[in-house]
């Protein structure tokens, strides 16, 4: 499981969304790697395009928790 998991606010929105199977399986591999879910890498990824700072459970350094 990912760090910071019990720290979070409970979260009860859902957004869905397509993507290629080659970025699903890349998706798959970073979480699996990093042992974080696929819904926190897409969270990194919109606070880093809204300009946020750090995402839940830390910062991430080259892809990876601190």
């Amino acid at each position: 499981m990912g760090k910071g998991k019990a720290a979070r606010k409970p979260r009860s929105q859902v957004i869905s969304m397509r993507v290629s199977e080659g970025e699903r399986r890349t998706l798959q591999e970073i979480a699996h790697r990093q042992a974080i879910n696929v819904s926190d890498i897409m969270r990194h990824a919109l606070e880093r395009y809204t300009g946020s700072t750090s995402p839940p459970g830390g910062p991430l350094k080259n892809g990876a928790r601190a």
